[in-house]
């Protein structure tokens, strides 16, 4: 946050709680596509038939304070606004969270929620490729 000084400032005047946001998943078959092995001798891997995919959405504040929601498969745009109305019905007053540019987070019905919802949530994107910005990412 000592980077962006101005939104700080801003999340500040509109005592704002603020928000690092973030997504990951984790697989249960493994990304193995090729391996080596002695020539004339097949490798076998052996995996679970089952693919199943978990994905988790959070938001940190500053403080420590997380919140979190969990999908099976992977998160779409409308797991994206499912989170935001739990942040918005669970956190009072103003929220400012700061997040990266997934194209989840550009889809239209986001844009288009966010836009109905300005009078309390405020977004900010994280440059790209520059997870020390986001303590999400440690998450």
């Amino acid at each position: 946050m000592e980077k962006n000084p101005e939104y700080v400032k801003e999340a500040n005047e509109k005592n704002a709680t603020i928000l690092f946001q973030d997504e990951s998943g984790v697989q249960s078959r493994p990304n193995v596509r090729r391996t080596w092995s002695k020539r004339g001798k097949r490798l076998g891997i052996k995996v679970e038939e089952n693919r199943g995919r978990i994905s988790i959405t959070s938001a940190v504040t500053p403080d420590g304070g997380l919140y979190f929601m969990i999908r099976k498969g992977s998160m779409d745009s409308e797991d994206i606004i499912s989170f935001l109305d739990q942040l918005l019905s669970e956190i009072h007053g103003f929220l400012y969270m700061f997040w990266d540019n997934i194209t989840i987070h550009r889809s239209r019905i986001v844009k288009d929620f966010l836009e109905t919802n300005n009078d309390r949530l405020i977004i900010r994107r994280i440059t790209a490729y520059s997870p020390e910005l986001n303590p999400d990412e440690y998450v």
